[in-house]
């Protein structure tokens, strides 16, 4: 929980969220939370770094927790290193027979937070930003970060934007099952005393019906804790199996060089499908930020010729087969679990290259080479 930032009047909240479940003999509970002084940062009642034993009590205007480590104010969550030994401590410490890792804070994709695509970043990022250093976790840093044994079950991003193919396929060695928004969620984030208590109360549940728990959760008991319209028209969650994301990637490779090899006579398809196709983030400059399907379905639908059309369809399939469970409002209408980066040409960033996904598919040569 990087709280070095404006999030900082949600994370006690959330804490007393976790507090209302608790710890049990089955399930531990634990935390890193940080919090800072900087003229974003909000008014933190202590600074630094903590690290929590959740326990459980009814009273959700204190937290009342055991603090089990303090590691000061010189500990930065937003560096990738402090994220591995947060892990790594808690496997030593609370050994467990499955490991679920929530990242709580602001998140952009694979993108920098702060610049979005104007400027253009020199050091694009994608979670844990910590506003009194200036850090963040580069998107490519994350399987360094995750590189523990055993490996997580399941990774949740209580944050923006990173239900994306380019972050999941960056992690899909790291972990079995991921779980995040197409979308900018609420700022209060996942309610999380719903899903851990269904955990608490069944913790031989398998990681992947945890995920979809957290999934459903957010998704149909988010108005009974936030009545405020405008979050609940912002509400997007999947969850993701990982084994499935080089068969997605492998269609999407295909999908570029379908759309490359007709940048000429399906470039008005092309054109209409990035400009239409379902967005996010937009608010903060994040448009360019598509869903896959939707993407790929307007492609397929829009006279193409038939080997581009199979191409998108083929994505779709591989879609269905990789994304477990997906859940959003009626706002958010063409969602489908998974976004994909689909910029302008002159908006492309050329640090896209060190991702594993464009390493690994020909979609930033599309991107580079539509006509429209």
């Amino acid at each position: 929980m990087n709280a070095a930032n404006d999030l900082q009047p949600f994370a006690a909240p959330n804490v007393n969220d976790m507090e209302i479940t608790g710890s049990t003999a089955d399930v531990n509970i634990v935390l890193e939370w940080q919090q800072a002084q900087c003229s974003q940062c909000g008014s933190p009642p202590w600074v630094g770094t903590r690290r929590y034993f959740i326990t459980k009590d009814t009273d959700y205007s204190t937290v009342h927790s055991q603090v089990v480590q303090d590691l000061g104010s010189s500990v930065d969550t937003g560096n990738w290193q402090e994220l591995q030994s947060f892990i790594q401590w808690g496997q030593s410490k609370y050994p467990a027979d499955h490991y679920a890792l929530v990242l709580w804070d602001h998140g952009s994709g694979w993108l920098n937070f702060r610049g979005a695509r104007k400027p253009l970043p020199s050091t694009p990022r994608s979670v844990s930003f910590n506003y009194a250093t200036g850090t963040e976790i580069r998107t490519w840093e994350l399987p360094n970060a995750l590189a523990v044994t055993p490996k997580m079950d399941l990774i949740a991003f209580d944050a923006s934007l990173l239900q994306q193919l380019e972050v999941d396929y960056e992690i899909r060695n790291s972990t079995s099952f991921i779980v995040g928004s197409e979308e900018s969620p609420p700022g209060r984030g996942y309610i999380y005393n719903t899903f851990l208590g269904d955990l608490t109360a069944n913790p031989a549940m398998t990681p992947q019906q945890f995920g979809s728990q957290i999934v459903t959760r957010t998704i149909n008991d988010y108005a009974q804790f936030d009545s405020d319209p405008t979050d609940l028209s912002i509400l997007t969650q999947s969850e993701i199996d990982t084994s499935k994301l080089q068969n997605l990637a492998d269609k999407v490779n295909a999908f570029a060089a379908a759309l490359i090899g007709h940048k000429t006579d399906a470039a008005n398809a092309e054109a209409a499908a990035r400009t239409n196709a379902k967005n996010y983030g937009a608010a903060e400059g994040y448009a360019d930020y598509k869903d896959l399907w939707d993407y790929a379905d307007r492609i397929k639908n829009g006279g193409v010729p038939a080997d581009l059309a199979q191409a998108a369809a083929n994505v779709q399939t591989a879609i269905s087969s990789a994304v477990l469970v997906e859940g959003h409002n009626s706002a958010e209408a063409g969602s489908h679990g998974i976004t994909i980066d689909v910029p302008t040409p002159s908006a492309f960033v050329p640090s896209y290259a060190n991702l594993a996904f464009a390493k690994s598919t020909q979609w930033p040569a599309w991107i580079q080479s539509q006509t429209k």
